[in-house]
């Protein structure tokens, strides 16, 4: 299958769908598959496509007055031996993703929020806070401050960080009981966006989860970007970077696709994908 990148068009005039929907990708002689692989494949192609969508001809369109939902995990940083704060701000390189491309920040959903919101955007920020003096330092001296001033800069329709606490536990009550508080959050309508940089090794896991529930259960709900942000000090390797890793959650919905067509050959028909994948970069 090879979804062609044929130029995206703006107009919505005798196509059968009118404003707010736009088309944004053309899939082409793909066309006949089904919606949501169309999706998954147009977004394993680097496409960064946007929700909720229909498949109308042989392209996708997008409904474009969505909430954006944003949602990040204060990290635990604390104080070095000397007793300065070690949550240092950084510039996250962008990875194969230019739309995330900013200046120094602690929080990588910053870059996230800069490069997917314009001005008056209706936004939310969710953000997860552990019990505990270094989380609440960093919420209340970095992470606000710099939610404020990128909302101030963009101009975003906000009403306030939306905080989520949880105790510094890591056993299946505490963290089911953060999932459950999670998707609480999230209405019908919502593009969502998230950081799975910090917090501890469930955390992310947790994050993915509530976002397959929320994309698969909720009305009207489009995953935007899922970024990781990655920076060490030494850096021999060039690794260093914030890097996009939503094609990864649709390259789930696409093992669960082939699942239920029972395709024969699924290793095949998936190391085809991403060898397309790779001769298209």
């Amino acid at each position: 299958m090879k979804a062609s990148k044929q130029k995206l068009v703006s107009d919505t005039k005798n196509r059968g769908l009118s404003k707010p929907w736009v088309p944004i990708y053309d899939v082409g002689d793909d066309a006949h598959i089904v919606p949501q692989f169309a999706h998954s494949l147009g977004m394993m192609k680097g496409h960064p496509l946007r929700y909720p969508q229909v498949l109308k001809g042989s392209k996708i369109w997008r409904r474009t007055s969505l909430t954006k939902t944003f949602i990040s995990v204060i990290p635990y940083q604390g104080k070095d031996k000397d007793g300065k704060d070690m949550l240092k701000s950084f510039v996250y390189k962008p990875r194969g993703n230019s739309k995330l491309a900013y200046g120094k920040t602690r929080f990588p959903i910053i870059p996230v929020i800069n490069g997917y919101t314009e001005k008056g955007d209706k936004v939310r920020i969710i953000a997860i806070l552990t019990d505990g003096e270094n989380f609440a330092h960093n919420y209340k001296t970095y992470f606000a401050p710099e939610i404020n001033e990128i909302v101030k800069k963009k101009d975003l329709n906000f009403d306030g960080i939306e905080i989520v606490r949880s105790p510094d536990k890591e056993d299946i009550d505490t963290q089911l009981k953060l999932f459950g508080d999670v998707i609480s959050l999230i209405g019908d309508n919502e593009e969502i966006y998230a950081c799975i940089t910090y917090g501890t090794k469930p955390t992310p896991i947790l994050e993915s989860m509530a976002l397959r529930y929320a994309y698969q259960l909720k009305k009207n709900v489009s995953i935007g970007c899922i970024v990781y942000g990655r920076y060490t000090f030494k850096d021999e390797s060039d690794n260093n970077g914030i890097y996009d890793t939503t094609a990864l959650f649709h390259m789930e919905s696409v093992v669960n696709r082939l699942a239920e067509l029972k395709i024969s050959n699924p290793e095949i028909a998936i190391k085809a994908m991403l060898e397309d994948d790779k001769n298209d970069q």
